[in-house]
């Protein structure tokens, strides 16, 4: 995969982080292997304008709230 971070999405200051790695401009690639919400949640956002976001886990409902029009906005 390439991967030069690693991050926990669960922490309270994950966007600051990704923000603070990536110069303000959000992850190329994203990936989830929990399938939980707020993971999801904060790793969409954390995805820059463009970027791949990319799930492979499978969590435990089957419709999740998240922020549609803000992850339309970043073509994620």
């Amino acid at each position: 995969v390439g991967a030069t971070h690693v991050l926990d999405a669960a922490a309270s200051d994950f966007g600051a982080q990704v923000r603070a790695i990536t110069g303000g401009v959000g992850a190329d690639i994203t990936m989830d292997a929990s399938g939980a919400e707020p993971a999801i949640k904060a790793g969409m956002l954390a995805t820059r304008p463009g970027g791949k976001y990319v799930s492979i886990g499978r969590g435990a409902k089957d419709l999740l709230a998240l922020p549609f029009f803000e992850i339309m906005d970043k073509v994620v």
